[in-house]
């Protein structure tokens, strides 16, 4: 289970502090850590659900902002496949030390995260952050903003 204090690394490097906190710690459990949700249930798909939250939430951003800049569709589709790539995700985490968060799978303890769990953790940041905000946009662009997903 993510500690206290990576919990509290991790809302500085977001710079949004959760109300609930249960969202990011999920957010920061790889798949197979055995994360146990509300005292119960045990994922054994750690973050993933919400990495695909997380995932929808930047493309809504990012589309949102494509349209409101009157660039073209080309312009559009080149931004959204650039940054939803895995690899600029990945960066993302590792550049901005929420790699260091991260609740390994016990197969992985001591090895550097995968390119794959940094961009999953990444979406599911972004997911906890929409689900803790109630869905709100302004404060989920500021943290993508943080992060340095968006200029």
């Amino acid at each position: 289970m993510a500690n206290d204090i990576s919990i509290a690394q991790a809302q500085t490097i977001l710079g949004y502090q959760f109300n609930n906190v249960a969202y990011l710690r999920e957010a920061l459990h790889a798949a197979g850590s055995g994360f146990i949700k509300d005292g119960q249930q045990i994922l054994h798909e750690g973050n993933k659900r919400l990495a695909v939250l997380g995932n929808a939430v930047i493309q809504l951003i990012l589309q949102q902002d494509w349209y409101g800049s009157g660039r073209s569709r080309e312009s559009g589709n080149q931004n959204l496949s650039r940054i939803a790539a895995s690899q600029f995700l990945a960066d993302v985490a590792r550049q901005s030390g929420i790699d260091l968060c991260i609740v390994p799978n016990p197969s992985q303890h001591g090895q550097p995260a995968s390119p794959v769990l940094l961009t999953s953790t990444i979406s599911a940041a972004i997911g906890a952050i929409w689900l803790d905000s109630a869905n709100n946009l302004p404060v989920t662009r500021r943290v993508m903003i943080n992060l340095r997903i968006l200029q």
